[in-house]
């Protein structure tokens, strides 16, 4: 699998969802945190785009919990929020996240942004803000 979304907004999974297997990529989603855990535990994941504010544990938890209890360092992360403050920037930084999207954002930036570090054109820390 290309691509693990994983948000509680219906609406905004979906619609990635349709945007991305357009373009053909395989494409997962995830409602929450726990869910998507699952899914990564099961299936090889490339990119996993998440959404920070989840019903079960916020995306920067999610991420973590992948990576340190179950080692899915080879994942690509990339989060999406619309509260981005300068702790929030720290903690995303120390965690290795490639890219915050700030909500809303422009659809076409994000997929740019898929196909280059599927492509292997953005190297890991470069930008955080869209």
């Amino acid at each position: 699998m290309d691509l693990l979304i994983v948000d509680d907004d219906k609406e905004l999974r979906e619609t990635l969802k349709e945007v991305f297997e357009k373009d053909g990529y395989l494409i997962d989603t995830a409602s929450c945190g726990e869910e998507a855990i699952y899914i990564v535990r099961r299936r090889p994941v490339r990119v996993l785009i998440s959404d920070y504010d989840m019903p079960d544990f916020n995306g920067i938890e999610l991420i973590r919990k992948l990576k340190e209890e179950l080692h899915r360092v080879d994942i690509r992360y990339l989060l999406m929020t619309g509260e981005i403050d300068i702790d929030f920037y720290d903690e995303a930084l120390r965690l290795g996240i490639e890219h915050l999207f700030r909500k809303p954002f422009e659809l076409l930036v994000l997929k740019r942004y898929l196909e280059s570090i599927l492509s292997g054109g953005i190297n890991y820390g470069k930008d955080y803000w869209n």
